[in-house]
């Protein structure tokens, strides 16, 4: 089971899991979401740029964790931000 399965999801709350790895780039395939929070995990690497597939997002929460780089470019395509 993949959670980019989960193609009707429209909220994800990956939050406060302490999870110590990087994001999934998996997440951009879940365009319906509208709301992604993963925030206070310790997050580590760079913010996925196919978060920037997810033009539905009204909500991005990635607050409290160690991300490294720039932030992706391709977050301008979520207008609704």
């Amino acid at each position: 089971f993949q959670i980019s399965e989960l193609t009707a999801l429209t909220s994800l709350n990956y939050s406060a899991n302490f999870l110590n790895e990087s994001l999934p780039t998996q997440i951009g395939l879940m365009t319906t979401l509208l709301e992604f929070s993963a925030f206070f995990n310790f997050q580590i690497g760079e913010i996925p740029t196919e978060i920037g597939n997810l033009v539905n997002l009204t909500t991005l929460r990635l607050d409290e964790n160690v991300f490294t780089g720039a932030i992706p470019t391709e977050l301008a395509n979520i207008f609704a931000l």
